[in-house]
């Protein structure tokens, strides 16, 4: 049984402040799905989770590297990122794999394009932009260069198993703790 919900986030700040409650609430074992469009603030949202897991260096999208691992209080993070789902692939088989183990904890950007290598249980994070907000420009940038976006996201989140479902309890806490509101996500019903 899975168990849906959503928040908004009104900035990339926000986007990243969510992202450091997040990453208090991680243990070994737990697998992130993250999904959205360029720019969603998928990225972002794992630079928070780094910050929330006492990692000094800025998390970045490990697109091109496909993999980062960081050290931290609570095992290790390992940051895949399945853009290039064609290379993560290969290296999946590879033996990638097999880090996901229960040992690790596990954040997955682009997680539908590397979806069959994955456990079916873990946490999926939907990043959307809400409609009505736009992008603004600033004096200096390049033309067509967004300086800042100040689009809301919605974020949903919906947890398949026990671990998952564990690990959304101690965020919807966290978040109620940090005055948060929590909401049924309206996507669940797909």
């Amino acid at each position: 049984m899975s168990r849906s919900v959503s928040w908004l986030s009104a900035s990339a700040e926000s986007t990243e402040q969510l992202g450091e409650f997040f990453g208090t609430c991680l243990r070994p074992g737990d697998l992130v799905r993250l999904q959205g469009d360029l720019g969603a603030g998928k990225t972002t949202f794992c630079r928070g989770v780094g910050r929330g897991l006492g990692i000094e260096e800025a998390l970045h999208s490990p697109t091109y590297m496909l993999c980062k691992e960081y050290s931290t209080g609570n095992g290790p993070l390992l940051h895949l990122d399945g853009y290039f789902d064609h290379r993560l692939t290969s290296l999946l088989g590879e033996g990638l794999i097999e880090r996901i183990d229960g040992d690790s904890i596990v954040l997955v950007e682009w997680a539908e394009r590397v979806d069959p290598w994955l456990p079916s249980n873990g946490l999926l994070l939907r990043f959307e932009r809400e409609a009505g907000a736009g992008v603004v420009v600033s004096e200096g940038s390049e033309e067509g260069e967004e300086d800042h976006d100040l689009c809301p996201r919605r974020i949903g989140a919906e947890a398949a198993g026990d671990s998952a479902s564990q690990l959304l309890t101690r965020f919807i806490e966290k978040l109620c703790a940090e005055g948060i509101s929590v909401e049924p996500d309206p996507e669940s019903t797909r």
